[in-house]
């Protein structure tokens, strides 16, 4: 946990305190998360009343996220004759990263780069998009854990367009209950994320790029305990950045204003820059407290009366309707129920519905409101789901063509 400026993380360290950061988001009262020098006495930090503590020369530090009034100084810009790589560009994040680029910096050309390269569903399209906004756009397949492909990558940019920043955007979709995480995962997503970020500073140390960003989420600010994992990658991106004099910007919902913190990163000298408006990233569901570092810039949410209401209507109305009906009348009876009971669980007003595509866990699902929601559409649909299929299929439309799939034949 960096207390200076110009602190350079233990990779290790950081690790720690990002995966504990995601699970203490969901579980604020049961975990404490203290950093104490070699030699100090901890008592201090124990006693201070706070979830998150550094304790250097007897003193107390806990870290808040402050409103920035104003803009730091703004950086060198990108070359618009320059290439922009993306590593991990043709996944969810990277794709919206590249949209990004175009859209708001004038980014016209892009280098994106995955494990299955044009072979990736969507890779065509996302090309046309961008061409279509006057971008070239060149997808490679590359693993990015193998420095010789690295090295085969960086040599694939042409000259007359030389790279003028690259972005890391890979590794940052892990979902891994708590409970199932076990070392050989864990080990995995932190090799998947350290191993790229070494190769790029290695074979990038004598290039003079505009901009080096390392994407991180924010896992470690919101949780819920299902991204430890990532957190803990999260914690080594942050590590990697310190040394490698990268820019880290952390990445928040699927709407355009969660990469503001890109856009922060490329325009000013911001080393850390966190997404605007977090009111609406990092609210918690209703009736649970703010996370630790967001307290003072987000208000927590009442539980409305619509959810005191949850749970009494009889579980046989949805039964029947399921029972009598086929097709396409089916279809939209149990995505009506998938919606229902999720606005139920989050506490939401019957007119505030959460979009079909937008995860649930970016609206403030957490590990207990799954096991209540899978609950719920089993006591109405007398399916057998597990949470699992909620962290597997975690958009209402995943999960209603599902649910789908596992219901019994109408009659």
């Amino acid at each position: 946990m960096p207390v200076e400026p110009g602190t350079v993380l233990d990779p290790a360290g950081a690790a720690v305190r990002g995966m504990i950061a995601a699970v203490q988001a969901e579980h604020p009262d049961r975990f404490l998360l203290l950093d104490v020098e070699p030699g100090a006495d901890p008592g201090a930090g124990l006693t201070a009343g706070a979830a998150q503590a550094v304790v250097r020369s007897g003193r107390v530090l806990t870290p808040r996220l402050v409103a920035v009034a104003e803009a730091g100084p703004a950086a060198r810009p990108l070359d618009p004759a320059g290439s922009v790589l993306i590593v991990g560009g043709t996944g969810r994040t990277g794709s919206r990263v590249a949209r990004h680029l175009a859209t708001r910096h004038g980014v016209r050309r892009l280098v994106l780069a995955g494990r299955r390269g044009p072979d990736t569903p969507g890779a065509s399209t996302l090309v046309d998009e961008l061409a279509v906004l006057g971008v070239t756009t060149t997808v490679v397949a590359c693993d990015v854990s193998d420095p010789d492909a690295v090295r085969g990558l960086l040599a694939g940019i042409p000259a007359e367009h030389p790279l003028t920043g690259v972005v890391h955007a890979a590794g940052m979709a892990d979902r891994t209950p708590l409970e199932e995480l076990d070392p050989d995962r864990l080990g995995a997503v932190l090799d998947a994320r350290s191993e790229s970020l070494r190769h790029l500073a290695e074979l990038t140390v004598d290039r003079d790029l505009a901009l080096i960003a390392v994407l991180t989420t924010t896992g470690g600010l919101t949780g819920p305990a299902d991204r430890a994992a990532t957190g803990a990658a999260d914690g080594l991106a942050l590590a990697a950045a310190t040394r490698w004099g990268a820019r880290a910007p952390m990445v928040a919902s699927d709407d355009d204003a969660g990469l503001s913190a890109l856009s922060a990163a490329i325009d000013t000298a911001e080393r850390f820059p966190v997404p605007g408006r977090p009111g609406r990233w990092g609210a918690p569901a209703p009736g649970r407290p703010v996370p630790p570092l967001l307290r003072g810039l987000v208000r927590p949410r009442r539980r409305s009366a619509y959810r005191a209401a949850a749970g009494v209507e009889p579980a046989d109305r949805w039964t029947e309707l399921l029972r009598s009906q086929v097709g396409a009348e089916r279809e939209k009876t149990v995505a009506d129920l998938v919606r229902a009971q999720l606005v139920q669980v989050l506490g939401l007003s019957p007119d505030e519905p959460v979009e079909p595509d937008r995860g649930f866990f970016e609206v403030g699902l957490d590990s207990l409101m799954a096991l209540d929601l899978t609950r719920r559409l089993n006591s109405h649909a007398g399916t057998s789901l597990t949470p699992a299929s909620v962290f597997n299929h975690p958009t209402q439309a995943a999960l209603t063509r599902h649910l789908l799939d596992r219901l019994a034949p109408s009659e």
